[in-house]
């Protein structure tokens, strides 16, 4: 009984709300008077918007009084335009008169005119006066001819409830019977008297709704309440109750109010199941749910829809189940729980047919804004049933359950097809929303869990296509939400059990892999399709994005199952490319974004993998296949920066994709290659890279490739060591990398002299010099022996000076003073002291023949240069 009371209080304000009334009070009057609460809100008027003000301040029908207030203020704010335009006039014609005829004018027109806007400035003043007061007279009005009556009929019902619930000594069942009758009787003769009368029609009215509920309340009584029993006869009590609700019926239909209509039928309905439930009661529903379905036919009542359904499955929510549990019936050859559910199915059955039939037959051709809502009860009633019947089927009838739901399913899309021929769009939508979410869902009914994502797959971009054929976004909307879907199972991995392989002809394979490549197909055909709609500035061009991100995902899943290690990077890694490829040809930004996207996972699991290839070749593959790959990635950037296909957001992509791609080769340099031959890799891979950009013209490529020799420089000065092998080959290798620094130097050198070295590169030139000098004084150091490091300083000093004079650099003049300093300091605080005689002998001639040497030909240099 708390729950039908909430239920009342919930109704009443939802009501109250719709008819623009003060929802909050009516809370309140349904908490407190449940049931009367919810008929008086019936009972009352639509309230109308109120026009605009200046105006009318009040509604049009609240008195003829306040009508005549406001037409005076119209009159009196009219004489004042009027007077306003005639003095206007005046001086606009005593402005074009002569001026021969200035002097008299003025005499004989000013008093000819007795100054009318004189009067009318102060009318303003009352015109607001009588404006506001009357606002306060429609305000009481309203309260007093609107509100006082309904509350006092809803305390006067609720006392005559009390008095018939209640037992007393001298007043017994026939009695309070009696007493009801005779107050009902007295309310509907007063009604129908005062409601012919112009000025009392809403106050009849209100006794006639106080009389027909304080009528059914005695009905009811007569059999439900011990305290007024006087009937012991259950369906002498149906048919009394029956009788007041189509007196109602009959009654709400003299005055077209859906709301005593709605009332009925909620009352109706409740009749039916006040006992045990039986055949009766289901018949009664039917009667009922038929004359429901004439009078919207009829009366066009869209919102009587709406309240129909939230009354009659809360009804059967919270009374008819539980009378149907308590009801008791011969079992006959079927199980009582069986007999039962045919009961509730029935009457759930029962409600689908009225209200669907009921949504449909209304003539959507209308122009009332409420016939917009016609999809929505649609929805709401399929909804409500289906919630409460699919358990109880799943529980009763398992094996049926794929054949009613796809029946159902069926059944709306036939509706959904005949009221697309006969112009019913009002519910269309809603009738293939619930058409495809039934068919899709029966499918796990009956197939596997593999199958059915199969057959799902399958489904995508058929609804796509049948929506794109037919110009209707419900398909495309349908296909999305069935795609989460799928991604959802496919990711959480509901797959089942059992068996996982499939063979495909001669092929084997797993489930996972084959629903990958059919995941895969089916987004990218819906891909394609929805490029083919050419919508850039519509909300579903995002759409798209989110098709070939799956397509994406799914190609890397299947990659993920059919690749096995170690060759998955690899896999990865032509995949990407192939999606960026893709991309760049349909000129899809945000495809070639989801390439670079699977490079990263490339990237990653080719950093965390380790490849020992039996052959040579395959280990090539392995390692530089991948990098190869960023490489043309990013020679594809360059190829759409070009031709200006790119956007400004991919100029750091391009430059992330560059140095990922570099740091690859490097991290492949310093995992996959012999340690001897690391630190020239690396070398090589930074020269590479310095003319990289200095062809490219790009200063980010220039800078990381100093990084990268910095890196090489680092290895070559604390962790190269070149111990059990000939003095050639190690020599050669010290060369080589030595090579390399002085090679970065000439590059920024000829970057310098053609003029496109930037302030901040200007300063790197000399100082990649100076890195490779520093190298070149610790490789004498570290690899010569110590009785020739003096000499051999001064032959690197000589080959500086040399190098300086024929290329014209000072760099390598000072660097040659620099080194033949540190010979110097050598010579005087080393050799001196430590070497032997013989090799001080050599080594202070030889040193001393390369000094004369050097400071002749810098004389002669000089003085040729002067």
């Amino acid at each position: 009984m708390f729950l039908v009371w909430i239920v009342f209080v919930v109704a009443t304000v939802i009501i109250a709300e719709q008819k623009k009334r003060n929802a909050p009070g009516w809370f309140f009057l349904g908490l407190f008077f449940g049931p009367l609460a919810f008929i008086a809100v019936m009972l009352l008027p639509k309230r109308q918007a109120s026009p605009p003000s200046g105006i009318f301040t009040g509604p049009v029908a609240a008195s003829k009084d306040s009508l005549k207030a406001e037409l005076d203020i119209l009159h009196q704010q009219l004489n004042v335009l009027s007077a306003r335009v005639q003095h206007l006039a005046v001086k606009i014609e005593g402005s074009q008169q002569p001026a021969a005829d200035q002097p008299a004018s003025p005499q004989i027109a000013q008093p000819s005119q007795p100054a009318q806007p004189v009067p009318s400035q102060p009318s303003l003043e009352p015109a607001d006066t009588k404006a506001a007061s009357g606002r306060r007279v429609d305000l009481e009005a309203n309260l007093g001819k609107y509100w006082l009556n309904k509350i006092g009929i809803i305390i006067f019902s609720l006392g005559v409830a009390f008095l018939l619930t209640y037992t007393f000594a001298h007043f017994g069942p026939l009695a309070k019977i009696i007493f009801g009758y005779a107050v009902a009787g007295a309310l509907f003769i007063a009604g129908i008297k005062l409601e012919q009368s112009e000025r009392f029609t809403n106050y009849g009215r209100v006794l006639l709704g106080g009389a027909w509920a304080i009528t059914y309340f005695t009905s009811f009584a007569m059999y439900h309440f011990p305290a007024a029993k006087i009937i012991d006869n259950r369906l002498l009590d149906l048919v009394l109750l029956a009788a007041v609700c189509a007196g109602i019926i009959l009654h709400s239909l003299r005055y077209r109010s859906e709301a005593l209509t709605a009332i009925a039928l909620f009352i109706g309905f409740v009749t039916c199941v006040l006992g045990d439930v039986s055949s009766f009661a289901l018949a009664s529903a039917c009667v009922l749910a038929i004359a429901a379905l004439v009078l919207v036919w009829r009366m066009q009542w869209v919102r009587f829809v709406f309240l129909g359904i939230v009354l009659t499955y809360l009804t059967h929510f919270v009374w008819v189940i539980k009378q149907i549990a308590m009801t008791t019936v011969p079992a006959g050859a079927l199980n009582v729980e069986n007999i039962l559910f045919h009961f509730d199915a029935g009457f759930l059955i029962i409600y689908w047919v009225l209200f669907t039939v009921a949504v449909h037959v209304l003539r959507s051709e209308t122009r009332d804004p409420s016939f917009r809502k016609l999809a929505a009860a649609n929805f709401s009633n399929f909804l409500l049933f289906f919630l409460m019947f699919y358990p109880k089927l799943h529980y009763f009838y398992p094996d049926q359950r794929f054949n009613v739901v796809l029946g159902f399913g069926l059944a709306y899309l036939m509706l959904g097809f005949i009221c697309e021929l006969i112009k019913r769009h009002a519910v269309v939508v809603s009738d293939i929303v619930v058409a495809v979410s039934l068919i899709t869902v029966s499918v796990p009914l009956k197939f596997m869990p593999y199958h059915t994502s199969v057959v799902w797959f399958v489904e995508l971009p058929f609804l796509l296509l049948v929506g794109m054929i037919f110009k209707r976004r419900v398909y495309r909307y349908l296909g999305f939400a069935v795609l989460a879907i799928l991604f959802v199972r496919f990711v959480l991995g509901f797959y089942g059990s059992g068996d996982d392989t499939l063979w495909l002809g001669t092929v084997r394979t797993t489930w996972q892999a084959f629903l990958a490549f059919i995941g895969f197909v089916s987004t990218a055909a819906c891909y394609a399709l929805y490029r083919s709609l050419h919508k850039k500035d519509d909300w579903e061009s995002v759409v798209r994005h989110f098709y070939s991100g799956f397509a994406v995902v799914y190609l890397a899943f299947y990659l993920s199952e059919v690749v096995r290690e170690p060759w998955l990077a690899l896999g990865l890694s032509f995949a990407s490319l192939a999606v960026f490829v893709a991309g760049a040809l349909l000129k899809d930004r945000v495809v070639r974004w989801y390439g670079l996207i699977v490079m990263a996972i490339a990237g990653v699991r080719f950093c965390f993998d380790r490849y020992d290839a039996p052959a040579e070749l395959q280990q090539l593959a392995l390692t530089y296949g991948p990098i190869a790959c960023a490489f043309s990635e990013y020679a594809a950037f360059r190829l759409l920066n070009r031709k200006g296909l790119t956007v400004a957001g991919e100029s750091w992509l391009s430059r992330v994709l560059f140095i990922c791609a570099a740091s690859l080769g490097v991290f492949a340099a310093v995992v996959y290659v012999q340690p001897m031959w690391i630190t020239l890799s690396i070398a090589l891979l930074g020269l590479c890279a310095l003319v990289w950009g200095a062809r490219s013209r790009e200063t980010f490529i220039r800078v990381y490739s100093l990084l990268v020799l910095g890196l090489g420089a680092l290895r070559f000065s604390f962790i190269d060591s070149y111990g059990g092998m000939s003095d050639v080959v190690q020599w050669s290798l010290i060369a080589a990398k030595l090579f390399f620094a002085y090679a970065a130097y000439f590059v920024y050198r000829a970057l310098a002299l053609k003029g496109r070295l930037g302030d901040g590169e200007k300063t790197l030139t000399g100082a990649v010099f100076y890195v490779a000098a520093a190298l070149t004084v610790l490789a004498v150091f570290k690899y010569v022996a110590g009785t020739w490091v003096s000499l051999s300083l001064g032959v690197v000093g000589v080959a500086m000076f040399s190098v300086g004079f024929l290329v014209g650099e000072k760099v390598f003049r000072h660097g040659g003073f620099i080194i033949f300093g540190l010979t110097l300091a050598r010579v005087a605080f080393v050799d001196l002291a430590g070497l032997p005689i013989i090799y001080k002998i050599v080594s202070f001639i030889v040193i001393g023949v390369l000094f004369l040497g050097v400071s002749f030909i810098y004389t002669k240099y000089l003085l040729d240069k002067k």
